[in-house]
């Protein structure tokens, strides 16, 4: 398996979003990942420098700046899931035939819990102080 180099989970984060979505303005990247603006701003300089993301002006509006993954940085999110893909094949193979039957049955419904679980804005309460809220 080729070794991808480290990347701190926000970084990574930026890079999955802009893979995802395609091309994307500081206020979409920050309000997609729920993160304040100087915090997409200190990510952004520090992987535009890296290599990892490309940033442009917008072609629609003079004020705005467009950022993109570059070549490599898509390259990494390629090798991560295809690496990804295959240590899940190896585990489902150590499952007993039920078992992976099961695991592969309830996949969608944890994709979809993913998804709804990735809207959760910033402005809404976290788990943590839900549950801080609740003992007290």
């Amino acid at each position: 398996m080729a070794s991808l180099p480290p990347l701190p989970t926000a970084q990574a984060e930026v890079i999955g979003k802009l893979v995802a979505k395609g091309p994307l303005t500081f206020v979409a990247l920050a309000s997609e990942l729920g993160l304040a603006r100087p915090t997409i701003s200190n990510l952004v300089k520090v992987m535009v420098a890296e290599g990892l993301l490309t940033r442009r002006p917008s072609e629609s509006d003079g004020r705005a700046v467009i950022l993109d993954a570059t070549p490599a940085a898509v390259e990494m999110t390629t090798t991560f899931l295809r690496q990804r893909d295959d240590l899940v094949a190896v585990a489902l193979e150590g499952l007993s035939e039920p078992d992976r039957r099961w695991a592969l049955a309830v996949l969608p419904s944890l994709r979809q819990l993913t998804e709804k679980l990735e809207q959760v804005t910033v402005s809404q309460q976290s788990p943590a102080a839900y549950l801080t809220e609740v003992e007290e």
